[in-house]
């Protein structure tokens, strides 16, 4: 019996294993990621609270939260697009909401289909609305229920504007695993025909 080729043999062997394993740690991914969007469901249906004066501390917590967040003093910061209530594209007027105490927020004024739009925000202003979670500091952006001025309303994102594809991902690297096998499998079938004696 002719003998297994020993580069592309060790090539399956590691390779489809570690498919194999990255399929599960996908679907530990899954799971982590739904327990994850339950609490951020359950924090969108709470009662509306003062933000608190830790906001990094309880990300999980907080986000997706109702909350009222009083701005002891105010930054007016460029604008970034966003999407109002109604569907339309604009342009989101934001805020650095400076508190005492407590960890700043940005806050969304609302939206204009104006870039160069502004409307003035007093200190001591006051915001009600939804924490979204963002990368980098501050770590919430507001978006404020209550338009300011001729601003409107922004859409404020959901959970379930997060993404959850680990499961699907998990599937993709079981059929991975299986077509390598079966292509290592078809390649030795043809290396053994090859290898036979001709009549």
């Amino acid at each position: 019996m002719k003998r297994l080729p020993l580069v592309p043999t060790l090539i399956v062997l590691l390779a489809v294993p570690t498919m194999i394993a990255l399929g599960f740690w996908q679907l530990s991914r899954a799971e982590w990621k739904e327990a994850l969007l339950a609490r951020l469901e359950a924090n969108a249906t709470a009662p509306t609270i003062d933000a608190p004066a830790a906001l990094a501390a309880r990300k999980d917590e907080l986000s997706f939260r109702r909350v009222r967040a009083l701005c002891a003093a105010v930054v007016e910061l460029d604008p970034t697009a966003a999407r109002s209530v109604d569907g339309a594209t604009g342009y989101r007027q934001l805020i650095r909401c400076e508190r005492a105490p407590g960890e700043p927020l940005l806050v969304s004024l609302g939206v204009a289909t104006d870039p160069t739009a502004r409307v003035g925000v007093a200190p001591g202003a006051a915001f009600t609305g939804r924490l979204v979670p963002r990368d980098g500091a501050p770590v919430f952006l507001l978006v404020s229920e209550t338009p300011v001025g001729a601003l409107a309303a922004e859409a404020p994102p959901g959970p379930d504007t997060i993404a959850n594809s680990h499961r699907g991902y998990a599937v993709q690297w079981v059929l991975f695993a299986t077509m390598l096998s079966v292509i290592y499998g078809l390649y030795l079938r043809r290396r053994s025909q090859d290898a036979m004696p001709r009549a």
